[in-house]
């Protein structure tokens, strides 16, 4: 009896758990939505294209306004000069966008279709919209994703020279369709090209209904402003959303590097050092090292790490940095030899760098920057501002070579060659200049002791400078896109050597003396902070 009555018991159970959640009919509380519940029309943007007439002058479709079922255009109509900019030709500003479907392209980021609006030689401040239920007096989430390209040059792959592309998603918890409205609540702007990026906000709506916004701001009208959107989301949300923290940075300020006071010594290591990275690569191995070879090769050869072309030209060098944490708090010792055996116009380098590095990559050639998102909104009374518009005439060798080397990571110590130049810097400040053309073997060592660098070439000292930057990245090759393709100059690595003073002991961190520099304690004779040679 009882073996026949267990089924019985467990299904009531069973039943009774699941009648818990059933909605009671007629109730005033909104419907249960889950996090994963979408509430947007085609969000995929899988579902037909069609044409549209002009929000602002009506009349027929427009070929060129071809939106997502589901989603309405809108623009601001108003051609004028930015704030930015008073001297334009207002032609080029605030234009209507082409709309189109992106279908079955690297631009589309999940499924067959995206939604993209562009201009040509003209910036644009638009997007689209849609209006979508939802339970009253609730929090709801609005996000998709974006992938930009803007740029003067017709390299899909990247933006070079760019518009400085912003964009921006928004929520107006009254379910408004006007774009000026101030009820809509629209989110930072992100200027990241060529990727996809999510981008998202929050709102609480006491009614029933929302519209969800996009914006496309590119800031000055480069030959291509296109941006392509996809995997559009509305979720309601189960209670006040925890705030996204601001991304800050993590390298506690640090005054600028100076010259080490004259006749002071500062403490050399007592309790010896120890290796804690020690390569010679006679394994044929690079243990410790990521890599990117674009389109060249990265490895050990004759038993040294050697980044080299591979047979075509290309707009990206190979890379290869050291992924392993370094000593935060001790005296550090760092030494390896090093040679450039091809020499190229496009010089690449050793880079010791205070923050990590991930294998990223900078585009040159970049439109100025500007630092308030609020002097491209239209709505803003024009203000005559001393900001000039880019220019591009910087075109001539050295310039070119400048902003190849601005991209670099070595804040601390920078070793860079190409066909006629061949240099060390520690922090910015040239301690050694090699002859041009040279392909030869030459040996660096850079000691910590406290906050004093201490940089050896060959054997002689050529450099000191105080500084609380503490190294943590090693990178090798450059990380600049160019685009024009070409060949890179090679490197090549041999007897690395990270050191650090003592295996227990920890001296003191700088933080905690609040970055007093280090005083002499009996002056010897002054002597020169740069030997001569």
């Amino acid at each position: 009896m009882r073996r026949r009555a267990m089924p019985i018991i467990v299904l009531t159970i069973v039943v009774f758990a699941l009648l818990r959640f059933v909605p009671v009919w007629g109730q005033a509380s909104p419907p249960l939505v889950g996090y994963t519940t979408n509430l947007l029309t085609n969000p995929g943007f899988e579902g037909a294209f069609t044409m549209r007439p002009d929000p602002n002058y009506g009349g027929p479709v427009v070929p060129e306004l071809g939106v997502a079922e589901g989603w309405e255009l809108w623009y601001d109509k108003d051609h004028r000069c930015p704030p930015y900019n008073p001297g334009c030709d207002p032609n080029s500003y605030y234009l209507r966008p082409e709309y189109k479907g992106e279908e079955y392209t690297a631009r589309v980021r999940s499924g067959g279709k995206a939604q993209k609006f562009f201009n040509n030689y003209g910036t644009h401040w638009a997007g689209f919209y849609q209006v979508a239920e939802v339970p009253p007096q609730s929090w709801v989430r609005f996000s998709i994703w974006v992938w930009t390209w803007s740029s003067e040059l017709d390299i899909p792959e990247y933006s070079f020279r760019t518009g400085d592309y912003r964009v921006y998603v928004g929520i107006d918890p009254t379910g408004g369709t006007d774009w000026a409205s101030e009820a809509i609540q629209w989110s930072p702007s992100t200027t990241r090209p060529d990727r996809w990026v999510q981008l998202e906000v929050a709102a609480y709506t006491e009614s029933g209904h929302v519209s969800v916004w996009t914006r496309g701001a590119p800031v000055w009208p480069v030959k291509h402003n296109d941006s392509y959107w996809d995997d559009a989301e509305l979720v309601v949300l189960g209670g006040t959303p925890t705030p996204t923290p601001t991304p800050t940075s993590t390298q506690t300020p640090c005054p600028v590097p100076q010259a080490t006071p004259t006749g002071y010594a500062p403490p050399a290591c007592g309790a010896g050092w120890h290796p804690i990275v020690s390569q010679n690569f006679d394994d044929g191995q690079a243990p410790m090292w990521s890599q990117d070879a674009a389109l060249g090769s990265v490895g050990v050869v004759s038993e040294t790490l050697w980044l080299r072309n591979g047979p075509n030209p290309a707009r990206t060098a190979p890379l290869a940095w050291l992924t392993r944490p370094w000593p935060a708090d001790r005296d550090l010792r760092v030494s390896f030899s090093f040679a450039f055996p091809s020499l190229t116009g496009y010089g690449t380098g050793v880079m010791l760098g205070s923050q990590p590095f991930d294998g990223e990559r900078w585009l040159i050639g970049s439109s100025p920057a500007l630092g308030e998102d609020e002097l491209l909104d239209p709505r803003r009374d024009p203000a005559r501002l001393d900001i000039a518009p880019m220019d591009w005439t910087a075109t001539d060798e050295r310039a070119w070579m400048a902003l190849l080397r601005a991209s670099s990571l070595g804040d601390i110590l920078e070793i860079h060659h190409n066909a006629v130049e061949f240099t060390i810097k520690l922090f910015g400040e040239t301690i050694w200049t090699g002859a041009p053309g040279d392909v030869g073997w030459h040996t660096l060592q850079l000691e910590l002791r406290e906050s004093t660098y201490i940089v050896s070439v060959d054997g002689t000292e050529r450099g000191r400078a105080l500084s609380c930057l503490r190294p943590q990245s090693l990178v090798l090759g450059n990380t600049v896109v160019v685009p024009d393709p070409g060949g890179w100059t090679e490197i090549r690595l041999d007897d690395l050597r990270i050191e650090q003073c003592g295996a227990g002991s920890l001296f003191l961190p700088l933080l905690l003396r609040s970055y007093a520099l280090p005083q002499p304690t009996v002056p010897p004779a002054p002597t020169t902070t740069r030997p001569a040679g």
